[in-house]
């Protein structure tokens, strides 16, 4: 084949071309790789040159994090919103979604040494069943209504985990101790260390449940706004304020020593344990084995048998069930301690749902708490309770609405204590521990600014 010179120098250009090109990618690459070692760039400016440090990819999100700030808000005096100046947080969305897990902001770095000093005396008072689930579940209002002595509280818990254990040890050594069924002794309420018994049982499931789906705190009932629905700066802080109520709990789990935990360290009183319910259905079977991994069920027995031996806040507690797709708390300790009686009432059933006020209601609720309030020769069977939480159960909305009725789009009329208190009292009532509630209960919702 015959070759034209024109098409030879074409050739011999583009060649030389290619060869000039792959030479300065070359030194670009190698220039660059310079550049990186050193950690310094070289940038030039219409004033100069300045060497300037290459910001990574964490410093760019921490930045953009810090540069989020939402609205002040006024805290009152003394709390914890002010304490851990929460102003101060960026949104918490910004740690939720747009960045990676190692560049969320830890509530532990951002709270301040005044603001966990705080925090000690704010959750210390928590009821650690308030803290999980709040004070408006059904399961919870016995707690509320009724003023204990001595309540469970994080502080009551975390104050002598081991002296607790040695005492529960003791306990279910002894045969006395060991109520099941229906059996209850609430004279054997100092000598069996009923107080004890709760104590273990709530520090195990916060600190050491072996649940698979994590630990107690992690089955807390959150209030959680999603950042697509622009939650109110108010929401947003109340979000941050649990994550700090969280991390306090966690520290204080993290301070406790291994050998507290009931099934890895214990399992001669873990046998004891399982001894309470002989007849208990196990989702992993009887076995001992295979009984372990189901360590959260061993938790409802002793606490049922703090209740049996006369401690007064395991007296209150209720099973509960937070999702279909969770294991259940199946503690039934109302059944057994001392205010069973008003607990499995057909009128503590109907007074402590969240029903809208009618005088029908007010009528049945004033003559339970009549009795209730009433004097008894045995000052040790006598209830106290909180009139405050009455008359914001009684009074404040929202009331309850079945999940089937569609949401209102307005707020529903509904007729105010005090017209409803008024109509009661047209009825010439001559019954006077009733009356004498009415008056105590109309006083308290005037002072509350509930009443109208």
């Amino acid at each position: 084949m015959k070759s034209h010179p024109r098409a030879k120098r074409w050739f011999l250009a583009a060649c030389i071309g290619i060869l000039g090109i792959g030479t300065a990618v070359c030194v670009l690459i190698f220039t660059n790789n310079r550049t990186g070692e050193g950690g310094e760039s070289v940038i030039g400016t219409s004033n100069g040159v300045v060497s300037s440090s290459m910001p990574s990819t964490r410093d760019t999100d921490v930045a953009v994090v810090e540069s989020l700030k939402l609205p002040v808000l006024e805290f009152p005096a003394g709390s914890i919103e002010e304490a851990c100046d929460l102003n101060d947080f960026p949104p918490h969305w910004a740690t939720d979604e747009n960045f990676e897990s190692n560049d969320h902001p830890d509530p532990d770095e951002l709270a301040s040494e005044a603001c966990w000093s705080a925090l000690e005396d704010h959750v210390d008072g928590m009821n650690p069943y308030f803290f999980l689930w709040g004070e408006e579940l059904y399961q919870q209002r016995a707690a509320a209504f009724v003023v204990l002595e001595n309540p469970v509280t994080f502080e009551r818990i975390f104050t002598e985990p081991a002296g607790d254990l040695v005492k529960v040890q003791d306990a279910l050594s002894r045969p006395e101790c060991l109520l099941t069924g229906d059996e209850t002794n609430w004279e054997l309420k100092e000598s069996c260390y009923a107080d004890a018994i709760l104590n273990y049982a709530l520090v195990n499931r916060f600190c050491f449940d072996g649940w698979s789906d994590g630990d107690g705190i992690e089955k807390r009932n959150r209030t959680y706004y999603f950042s697509e629905y622009d939650p109110t700066t108010e929401q947003d802080r109340l979000m941050w304020k649990q994550d700090l109520e969280d991390s306090w709990v966690r520290r204080k789990c993290e301070e406790l020593d291994e050998s507290l935990e009931l099934t890895e360290y214990q399992k001669e009183l873990f046998k004891l344990v399982l001894s309470l319910e002989p007849n208990k259905h196990w989702p992993k079977g009887r076995i001992e084995e295979e009984a372990m991994v189901a360590v959260g069920w061993s938790y409802e027995p002793l606490i049922e048998l703090a209740a049996r031996l006369g401690d007064e806040a395991a007296g209150l507690t209720y099973p509960f069930n937070h999702s279909p797709y969770e294991r259940a708390y199946e503690e039934q300790g109302y059944k057994y301690g001392r205010f069973s009686g008003l607990l499995t009432s057909k009128e503590w059933k109907e007074f402590s749902k969240k029903d809208e006020p009618s005088v029908d209601r007010f009528l049945l609720s004033f003559h339970m708490l009549a009795q209730v309030s009433a004097r008894r020769p045995d000052p040790r069977e006598e209830i106290t309770f909180d009139w405050e939480w009455v008359a914001r159960h009684l009074c404040e909305p929202p009331y309850y609405r079945h999940f089937s009725e569609p949401e209102p789009e307005e707020p529903p009329e509904h007729s105010s204590c005090k017209e409803i208190v008024h109509e009661i009292r047209q009825r010439d009532l001559k019954f006077a521990p009733l009356l004498l509630s009415l008056d105590k209960f109309e006083q308290v919702a005037l002072e509350l600014g509930v009443y109208e």
